[in-house]
């Protein structure tokens, strides 16, 4: 490794002895002394990974090896080889593959051979020489298949009800786009939106990653060397978060060296400035002069031998994560299990409803709650040490929980028994904002002595119904008391008259007595459409009992929805599910989505938004149309049991086969170019290309301007000729793909079609490349219960647009 570099005069003069021997100077150690005992842990390291390399590397290769004998006889020449590390029902003498025979085979004569496939490999012995091919012929056997070719898809995680996400502002790597966008000069755009979202760390992950295993490695070997020299990482903290450590030291020339030099371990992921660390030195123990003056020789020491700062290892110590910060609790210690219960649905620390901030704030009306909910952050002070976040994520992810401590409100306000006035729908339509789903933010419970009105407590502030969950007075008079329907029929859906279907909201079976609510909501009765129909229609969502739906190729493109059994107009289909974000989260998944030219993000309430792009259900899978002969489903935001959600029902009778079609609301400009249910495709120009034909009448969604300069976007099915770029769904099989799909071809395009693909199969043909077969036609692929969890597929590119608005 080389003698060690002697420091300046200036630092601390002539070489020193170690600790314990006599010595004049008030160091106990000099930097050279120093150097050499980090160099004896660090020699100390390699040597212990070569030992135990040497003794698990033989032994993870031999690990399938049988027999007592063999064993033994290696055992003499390799004395670390020891007992197989693999149970002996899992051993065996030899390899399996030891008999079998190669399967390649010469090509000596060039040209097509149907019955081999030839892979060819370009050798560059030197820089000069022009390159040698060699070739490997495999034997094939071609066949057809009769499956069903399935798009490309991505899979996801299906819900049964929707789940809050956590925030995320690192970018730990670029999202990968098609090969064809990627020299897009307006991806410019895209990088630096990220940049304004995200808190950029692609650059800096891999350093990043080493220096967390280096960390890993070096720290028991660190701890060793720091006590050798008389000190410990939290005095390596201290010296390093300190703005003065050395304040006071009667060596002024050593202390303003070891200050100037203690600004090179500082330089990566490091901020004195951060509260967290404000916190670290607050509950630090008070640290020697002497142990300071070693920890300010070791870093610089500990920089130029292994490479990378002191700091990376001593941020990641017990002694910076014991002080991280903690979940808020209660100050007055009364905090009990049933504070913290969810008031939806009893769980503790529900992961399904309330809302996950990225800032805590005071502005809805909280502080006159007294705390009615609590800001809980997502991570605890348990966060291990080698964790690689750079950003605390904590600051980030402030759980809020739908807790309301509930008040003996007869001692507060005398006024619990006294008879409530219910206030008629026709007042909180003109006085609140208790129906407008859309520009309202997440409902959570009143807690507070006296009136809201007195109060301003959160639903005072929002404009917005006291709920059943609120602790608020019984007779508080914004406190809703549900519909006062006649249980007859289908009561209360569409009824105009009814107090909880004209505020957008579905009836409450604690609050909703003579409807019939709490009958149809009886888990019991769930199956029961006898009930259904003889009682109260507005609480489908709740009931969670969805329409049967099967997944199966899509007569526009890739995988669609279809009905499964008949549908009347208006009938519940189901719920869109999927992670409910908070709007920034929201904002900065769509960035990445509208490039990606696939978005699933539904408009949920003012702060929150529903994605079902990795987690959520099969509705996801509705295709858009903003025809009004082709939509035969409409979205509806309703207020259920106090939380919003989004249920999916029939616009007009649906029968069994049908694909479900709704309007995502995009502009017009987003919805340019999209592929509309029964448009026909046809060959330009002799090539296998498709493009919208041109109606005599324009319809709204078709494309303008030159075919060949409009973007492949949703709608457009994008084939192109083999040799011309990257080829979508295997050439010639592709085109008899989208042939069996289109129920409405006209007969000269279907011809002109088959000529091209009859000579493109004639090519493959002679290629030996005719493996796959066209697949038959359209076919459900998929039938699956809402109730079962599951993993189904995904769908292809949605669109480019950033959210889905609905209208409630």
């Amino acid at each position: 490794m080389g003698p060690p570099t002697a420091p300046s005069k200036a630092m601390v003069g002539k070489d020193l002895p170690l600790m314990g021997e006599a010595s004049a100077s008030p160091m106990a150690m000099s930097m050279p002394a120093v150097e050499a005992v980090l160099r004896k842990h660090k020699q100390e390291l390699h040597d212990d990974h070569e030992y135990f390399l040497k003794i698990w590397l033989p032994r993870a290769r031999r690990c399938y090896e049988r027999g007592t004998a063999l064993i033994k006889e290696r055992s003499t020449a390799h004395p670390t080889s020891g007992r197989s590390i693999v149970p002996e029902k899992f051993l065996q003498k030899g390899s399996p593959l030891a008999d079998m025979k190669s399967i390649q085979y010469p090509t000596p004569v060039k040209g097509k051979d149907p019955t081999h496939i030839k892979i060819s490999q370009e050798v560059f012995p030197d820089k000069t020489s022009k390159g040698a091919k060699s070739y490997l012929s495999i034997p094939a056997t071609p066949y057809k298949s009769e499956a069903v070719t399935l798009p490309l898809y991505k899979s996801y995680i299906g819900l049964k009800q929707n789940v809050l996400a956590e925030n995320n502002r690192q970018l730990l790597v670029m999202p990968y786009l098609d090969d064809e966008q990627g020299d897009d000069p307006k991806l410019s755009n895209l990088w630096k939106e990220l940049e304004d979202r995200f808190e950029m760390a692609v650059d800096e992950r891999p350093r990043r990653l080493l220096q967390e295993e280096q960390s890993r490695k070096y720290s028991p070997y660190v701890e060793a060397f720091l006590e050798e020299i008389g000190c410990d990482l939290k005095d390596v903290l201290r010296w390093l978060l300190d703005p003065d450590p050395l304040a006071g030291m009667k060596e002024p020339e050593f202390a303003a060296e070891m200050l100037k030099m203690r600004d090179e371990s500082c330089t990566e992921d490091f901020n004195r400035e951060k509260k967290k660390w404000f916190t670290v030195l607050s509950n630090l123990p008070p640290s020697s002069d002497k142990a300071l003056k070693m920890a300010s020789l070791a870093c610089p020491v500990f920089l130029k031998v292994c490479g990378f700062s002191l700091w990376h290892i001593a941020s990641r110590s017990s002694h910076a994560q014991i002080t991280r910060i903690s979940p808020s609790k209660d100050d007055s210690g009364n905090e009990t299990y049933r504070d913290l219960a969810c008031r939806v649905c009893h769980l503790h620390n529900c992961p399904y409803h309330g809302e996950i901030r990225e800032v805590v704030d005071s502005e809805s009306g909280e502080e006159s709650d007294h705390s009615t909910t609590r800001s809980h952050p997502r991570r605890s002070s348990a966060t291990t040490a080698n964790s690689t976040d750079t950003v605390d994520q904590v600051d980030i992810n402030h759980k809020k929980l739908v807790v309301a401590p509930a008040y003996m409100h007869n001692k507060f306000n005398g006024a619990a028994a006294r008879k409530t006035t219910q206030r008629s729908f026709t007042w909180w339509l003109a006085n609140s904002d208790t129906h407008l789903l859309h520009e309202r933010p997440p409902f959570f419970p009143c807690s507070h002595e006296g009136s809201c009105e007195e109060a301003h407590c959160s639903c005072f502030h929002d404009k917005v119904a006291c709920e059943k969950t609120c602790a608020c007075s019984q007779a508080c008079k914004r406190r809703f008391l549900g519909c006062t329907c006649a249980q007859t029929g289908k009561a209360c859906w569409q009824n105009q008259s009814c107090a909880c279907y004209r505020l957008n909201r579905e009836c409450d079976g604690d609050l909703c007595k003579s409807c019939g609510a709490a009958e149809v909501l009886d888990p019991v009765n769930r199956y029961d459409d006898d009930i259904l129909a003889r009682s109260c229609a507005n609480a489908n969502i709740q009931r969670n009992v969805p329409k049967r739906t099967l997944m199966g190729h899509s007569e526009i493109q890739g995988f669609g929805l279809y009905m499964g059994e008949n549908a009347r107009k208006d009938e519940y289909l189901g719920e869109y599910k999927g992670e409910v974000l908070a709007k920034p989260e929201a904002n900065r998944r769509g960035a990445i989505y509208q490039e990606k030219l696939t978005n699933y993000l539904f408009a949920l309430n003012k702060d929150q938004e529903v994605d079902s792009t990795y987690a959520g259900n099969k509705f996801r899978f509705i295709n858009n149309s903003v025809l009004d002969k082709t939509i035969n489903v409409y979205p509806k935001v309703m207020l259920c049991n106090t939380v919003t959600r989004i249920g999916m029902y029939a616009k007009r009778d649906i029968k069994v086969g049908e694909e479900l079609f709704f309007n995502y609301g995009y502009s017009e400009e987003l919805t340019q170019g999209f592929w509309e249910k029964g448009e026909k495709p046809r060959l330009k120009n002799g090539k296998a290309q498709l493009v919208p034909i041109k109606e005599k009448t324009k319809k709204q969604g078709n494309m303008s301007g030159p075919p060949g300069k409009r973007k492949n976007k949703r709608g457009i099915a994008k084939i192109v000729s083999k040799g011309s770029g990257r080829p979508a769904r295997n050439g010639a099989k592709a085109i008899q793909d989208i042939l069996d799909d289109i129920e409405t071809a006209d007969t000269d395009i279907h011809a002109a079609f088959q000529a091209d693909l009859d000579e493109e199969y004639a090519e493959e043909a002679e290629d030996g490349e005719d493996e796959y077969a066209a697949p038959s036609s359209v076919s459900n692929v998929e039938d699956d219960d809402e109730s079962d969890f599951e993993v189904p597929l995904d769908s292809p590119p949605r669109t480019r647009g950033r959210k889905r608005k609905i209208s409630t």
